[in-house]
Formats: C-alpha cells, sequence, structure tokens
C-alpha cells in the first residue's frame, strides 16, 4: 500500500468495520496498526497516536444509514447487532493467520 503524505494540522482517524457497514462502505476500514518507536526515535516525534475504541449498545441494531444507500446502492450488509458483529469478529481474530 503506498504511504500518503498527510497534511499540516490534521487528524487521521482510523475506522472499524462496524462504522464501514453502517455507511455501506462509503467510509472504508482498513488494516491499521501501530508499531512503538524506539524511545530515543519517540521523543523527538512530531506525531502522537492516541487510542480510543467506541462500540455501540450490544443490542443496538446496526443497518446501512439511509443517506448511504439508494435505488441504484442498495444495502451491502444485512443488518446485525452490535453484539452479533462484536461476537462474529472477536471469534474470527482467533482463527485468522497474522497479518505480514
Amino acid at each position: 500500500m503506498a504511504r500518503r503524505r498527510l497534511r499540516a494540522r490534521t487528524f487521521v482517524v482510523n475506522i472499524g468495520d462496524l462504522m464501514m457497514q453502517w455507511t455501506n462502505d462509503t467510509w472504508i476500514s482498513i488494516v491499521h496498526r501501530v508499531v512503538n518507536p524506539t524511545r530515543d526515535r519517540a521523543l523527538g516525534a512530531r506525531r502522537i497516536s492516541m487510542v480510543f475504541f467506541h462500540q455501540p449498545n450490544y443490542d443496538a441494531e446496526i443497518a446501512c444509514l439511509e443517506a448511504c444507500q439508494s435505488p441504484d446502492r442498495p444495502p451491502k450488509y444485512a443488518p446485525i447487532t452490535s453484539g452479533a458483529h462484536w461476537r462474529a469478529k472477536n471469534a474470527a481474530s482467533r482463527t485468522a493467520k497474522p497479518i505480514a
């Protein structure tokens, strides 16, 4: 994957697969990971990485937002509860092969 040049004074937000389903792939979830730099590199860094994970209520239904669908662009994903989505992703992560 090609690296993109970041704009000054901006944020990069990585969304998860659940948000991708909600938006009918309008916003795309990508594989992302963070590697801690060595102490000497971290001290001079101009970037900060913060983590915030949020999950809707376990019983919340996740269905394609109306603004993200049309007759020409029907929903790509069946409605699912947040809890069922989490359980499926968690189960898949236990059997997935590591990312190279």
